[in-house]
């Protein structure tokens, strides 16, 4: 399971939805809320809403109504430690060029925008429930709600995904151009 810091709403949030990953009436509401804009689906504002305050600021919302719904399509498989780059880099077999199409599918997550996010995470969250790969949840609610809050925050994520799918342990680690 994720590292936790008691006491703070993010990470109760991930803690309750890691607590009940068997309530399967709960994972389908949120899965339901793939299909529609964020705030139209009632059983998801129904879990989301109570982990906010009343004066927490929309891009914090945003972040909350993004995970919750990729949670509920993909709780089989959770990491405790890594990024999206380091679960797409466990895309790639060892020793091995990345394929062209997880490379792909990467750098499409890494060009998105906070308003083309959601789509992008749907889709490598799919991909990988496909390959049975975990999600760090927690730090993916980190990095979405840093995504989503400023421009400088999103190039931060960028980067720290960045490093963990193309950096590896080779001493010489020249990129092949």
């Amino acid at each position: 399971m994720a590292n936790k810091r008691k006491g703070e709403p993010k990470y109760e949030f991930i803690t309750f939805l890691e607590e009940n990953v068997d309530d399967r009436a709960l994972m389908a509401s949120l899965r339901r809320g793939l299909a529609l804009p964020k705030g139209q689906s009632a059983e998801v504002s129904r879990v989301v809403q109570c982990w906010l305050s009343l004066d927490s600021p929309r891009w914090l919302e945003d972040a909350y109504y993004s995970v919750a719904p990729l949670f509920g399509l993909h709780h089989d498989e959770i990491a405790d430690k890594g990024n999206m780059g380091a679960h797409f880099r466990e895309l790639c077999p060892a020793g091995e060029e990345i394929p062209t199409n997880v490379e792909r599918r990467f750098m499409q997550l890494l060009s998105s925008d906070a308003n083309t996010l959601d789509d992008s995470l749907r889709q490598s969250i799919s991909l990988l429930k496909s390959k049975e790969v975990g999600v760090n949840w927690q730090q993916l609610l980190d990095d979405v709600i840093a995504w989503k809050h400023t421009e400088e925050r999103r190039d931060h994520v960028r980067l720290d995904w960045s490093r963990a799918f193309w950096r590896t342990e080779q001493e010489n680690n020249q990129p092949k151009i």
